[in-house]
């Protein structure tokens, strides 16, 4: 997908219900979907969602790496993840490099997972992995993003 901003002409964007519907958005009705969940216990409830930050570094072939990614699911099924820092690739591209080292690194880990499905939060300082998942962090201890 190549988008341009601002846009070459009009065209419509989705609302954040139907992109959860869907599964599916372009890299601006993703944007505000998350902006409008973030603060919408209620869109975690109806749709199964779960939302998370993730901060955490890989070493590959002696390079650092540092990633910041949201990463989402709806019902527990497959997790979709973007490096937000990753701000030069195409949004599908990122999408897939990013959920596919997430998924492989993180989330295929059961203490990873268990300790973000009971408290929300996920910290490791040796291998420098923080992770919060905000409806169960907002619950358990008042994390909230910003508005």
């Amino acid at each position: 997908m190549n988008e341009s901003f601002p846009p070459i002409s009009c065209r419509t964007l989705f609302s954040s219900s139907e992109v959860i519907e869907e599964e599916f958005g372009d890299p601006i009705e993703v944007a505000l979907l998350f902006g409008a969940l973030t603060n919408m216990n209620r869109y975690y409830k109806k749709y199964g969602l779960n939302l998370a930050l993730l901060i955490f570094t890989e070493n590959d072939n002696s390079k650092e790496s540092q990633f910041v990614v949201l990463t989402w699911s709806l019902k527990k099924k497959q997790w979709h993840s973007i490096d937000m820092t990753k701000t030069d690739l195409d949004f599908d591209e990122n999408l897939k490099e990013t959920s596919q080292i997430v998924n492989e690194k993180l989330l295929s880990n059961p203490n990873f997972m268990k300790a973000l499905i009971q408290n929300g939060v996920y910290i490791d300082k040796e291998d420098h992995i923080y992770a919060v998942m905000f409806n169960v962090a907002a619950k358990k201890f008042g994390i909230k993003s910003l508005p």
